[in-house]
């Protein structure tokens, strides 16, 4: 377990340990963030496999290719008012389950027509802009709004 000294924050507070709650938080965070390019940048790989087996026009493998943003862009927006009417980490939740519904969609697709869909879900779920606020709201107030750098106040 790693803990801050006043030495290190240039702030005189006392020892506070960095949980594995605080970790795993932090964690899913970054993975919250890594999803949304993971995404993007897997589905130009996934593309060959979609056209022998679909054979879409180039119109539909653009759609396919592009639909996750235009999910993220109205994800992002009710994620906002989710976060505040109903909480960060139950948005956080839901979010997750979007995403795992959107994957499973896209999995299981007979056809373009439901891939586009699962592609959709999928961007709801990867535009949480939810998991940042938590991690703000759960990192201790001494440690908030840090760069990283210790601060050498005079």
């Amino acid at each position: 377990m790693t803990t801050l000294d006043a030495e290190d924050t240039g702030v005189s507070e006392p020892r506070h340990p960095i949980t594995k709650w605080l970790v795993f938080v932090g964690a899913v965070v970054m993975l919250a963030g890594l999803l949304f390019g993971y995404d993007q940048g897997v589905i130009g790989g996934a593309l060959n496999g979609i056209e022998d087996t679909f054979h879409p026009s180039t119109f539909v493998i653009e759609i396919i290719t592009s639909w996750v943003t235009l999910g993220a862009l109205f994800g992002a927006l009710v994620a906002g008012v989710m976060a505040e009417k109903l909480g960060r980490r139950v948005t956080v939740i839901w979010a997750a389950v979007l995403f795992t519904i959107g994957a499973l969609i896209e999995s299981l697709a007979p056809g373009t027509d439901v891939m586009i869909a699962g592609r959709l879900f999928v961007g709801f779920g990867v535009a949480s802009l939810a998991a940042p606020l938590y991690a703000a709201e759960m990192a201790p107030t001494r440690l908030r709004g840090r760069s990283g750098q210790p601060s050498r106040e005079t």
